[in-house]
């Protein structure tokens, strides 16, 4: 039970981000998980997650559900439109602190069966060569534990992201006569905004910063990014 508990405990903020991430990508979540990101009460909050997953995880042990509490945390997320992506956390006691090496990814896909629209791979450790070349034969995004302990959209600096649809980039792109977008300001395809919003190469962002004088004018400031592999 305590090793249960402490990795509870090094999962919540992870989980939190992660699902903050997908209900900012439009993927639908169970009612204990908007509970766990629309709570304000940050130890209830703490206190609910732990005794409810701990709950959750040796009752469905007992059923012979799940094995580990990671593979407790990896199941299939859906949208409205029918696109899905799958969240897998890899257990740190397979690569025991080494690098996410291919066979780990083989075992991934095997573990899916149906590839589905997007994987979310989450892992302690860092892939190797090998492992990121075969996972991009798939549509994934990869975060180490340490990039989503916290939810770097949150931070009180962070700018507002949106991405443009199609035809607000075309209209975008021929009211300041953009003949070439690659004119435009990059942010690269491995950036950590550019992976929290799933967005893919070619697409682009609208960032609006808001700057505050003398702690009541506010200021927008408005610029444009596109997401580049260079």
């Amino acid at each position: 039970m305590e090793e249960i508990l402490s990795q509870l405990d090094e999962l919540y903020p992870i989980i939190q981000t992660q699902l903050e991430m997908l209900r900012d990508n439009g993927y639908n979540l169970t009612s204990d998980e908007l509970k766990l990101i629309h709570s304000t009460e940050d130890e209830k909050k703490y206190n609910n997650f732990i005794t409810t997953y701990a709950n959750k995880f040796i009752n469905e042990t007992n059923e012979k559900k799940y094995v580990t509490i990671y593979e407790m945390f990896s199941r299939r997320f859906t949208k409205r439109n029918s696109s899905d992506t799958f969240v897998y956390y890899l257990d740190p006691k397979i690569n025991k602190g080494k690098d996410v090496n291919i066979q780990d990814v083989k075992n991934l896909i095997y573990f899916l069966g149906i590839v589905p629209t997007d994987i979310l791979f989450i892992t302690k450790t860092k892939l190797n060569k090998s492992a990121g070349d075969e996972l991009r034969k798939f549509n994934y995004r990869h975060f180490l534990f340490t990039e989503l302990q916290y939810n770097v959209t949150k931070h009180i600096l962070s700018p507002k992201y949106e991405l443009l649809d199609d035809a607000q980039k075309i209209l975008f792109l021929r009211s300041n006569d953009i003949e070439d977008p690659e004119k435009i300001p990059k942010i690269k395809d491995d950036d950590m905004i550019t992976r929290y919003y799933n967005a893919k190469l070619g697409q682009i962002f609208r960032i609006t910063q808001s700057i505050v004088f003398y702690e009541s004018i506010v200021k927008k400031r408005m610029g444009y990014r596109i997401v580049t592999d260079s």
